[in-house]
């Protein structure tokens, strides 16, 4: 009987099918999993293995419109060696037999290939739970030693890598501005028009002033561990071209609706400026950067299947993005 198309599977399926694949994965780097738990389907796919030679991660990239290229993961998987090299504790690629850190794979009833990319497990918590002064100094001292080492790296080839030079860094459709969305009436429209005439201003103002580097392109509270009394940052498959500034605002995003993030951010500048000057070259390019993110991701919901929507509240997104954008525009105020 013939295997039913991978399109047309329940996600169990979906999910048992590319076990397989991750297996398949583990057993060519003589990895052979005594166990194989799947984590999550957001974006990429991921399992967590253990095996003899330790925890694994084992990730599989989606297939679509959506996938990262071969040349960005091998640019993130470049990075990550180099950051281990210079002593960050970051997730470590497992080569393939043919050396290679991403292998394209491909699989019977799955659809298209896949990259894949085995990590060593780092065991630790999301930051996200553990915003104590310490590690807010901490947060900002790691990023600004990422942005450090990033201004003297660049990835072999130097390959093709989104750029946050423009309003919306990744390749996807702009549709923002379109204009006939229920979501979008006048008013709110002539907002995010002004927000993203403040963005692109301030990106205008930054590629006279300096080079870009890359940027780690996600840096929220999730994506860093607190590790063995220290922070470890994951994730890079964002990686991008920009300034220091968006990848800082790119993380604030996520923490600008607490009641304390004054503090908050207090905290992660001084941490930050113990490395590095803090990199606004006018102030508010912070806020201008959280109401760029605000657009990207708008610009992302109008375009999700509602099977990516999950259970988002997409009006109430909107609404809410509206009142943090214009309390930006009108003085830089937080709202939640």
């Amino acid at each position: 009987m013939p295997r039913r198309p991978f399109d047309q599977l329940t996600r169990l399926g979906r999910v048992r099918r590319l076990a397989s694949m991750a297996r398949s994965a583990l057993d060519a780097r003589g990895l052979e999993a005594a166990s194989l738990r799947f984590l999550t389907d957001d974006t990429n796919i991921l399992f967590r293995a253990r095996a003899a030679g330790g925890a694994f991660v084992v990730r599989i990239g989606v297939h679509g419109a959506i996938a990262h290229s071969l040349p960005e993961a091998e640019a993130e998987t470049a990075w990550l060696t180099a950051l281990r090299a210079s002593g960050f504790t970051v997730p470590e690629p497992v080569p393939d037999p043919a050396g290679r850190r991403v292998t394209p794979m491909t699989l019977p009833g799955v659809d298209g290939e896949r990259l894949v990319v085995v990590f060593r497990w780092i065991p630790g918590t999301s930051l996200e739970g553990r915003l104590s002064p310490a590690n807010l100094a901490a947060y900002g001292a790691l990023a600004a030693r990422l942005h450090h080492h990033a201004a003297g790296f660049r990835p072999p080839g130097d390959p093709p890598l989104p750029r946050y030079d423009r309003l919306f860094p990744f390749d996807q459709p702009e549709v923002l501005f379109a204009g006939g969305s229920p979501l979008l009436p006048p008013g709110r429209l002539a907002l995010l028009r002004a927000a993203a005439d403040r963005v692109e201003g301030a990106i205008s103002r930054l590629r006279a002033a300096e080079p870009q580097r890359l940027l780690h392109g996600d840096l929220h509270v999730w994506n860093v561990l607190v590790h063995r009394g220290g922070l470890a940052p994951i994730d890079f498959e964002d990686l991008m071209w920009g300034w220091p500034i968006q990848d800082i605002a790119t993380a604030m995003y996520y923490l600008q609706h607490r009641p304390d993030f004054p503090a908050i951010l207090d905290g992660f500048r001084g941490g930050y400026e113990q490395v590095a000057p803090w990199p606004e070259t006018r102030p508010g390019d912070l806020e201008t950067f959280i109401a760029g993110r605000s657009l990207v991701l708008a610009n992302d919901v109008l375009q999700m299947t509602p099977a990516a929507l999950g259970d988002l509240d997409v009006p109430e997104f909107f609404a809410r993005a509206e009142r943090r954008l214009r309390a930006i525009m009108e003085g830089g105020r937080w709202e939640r």
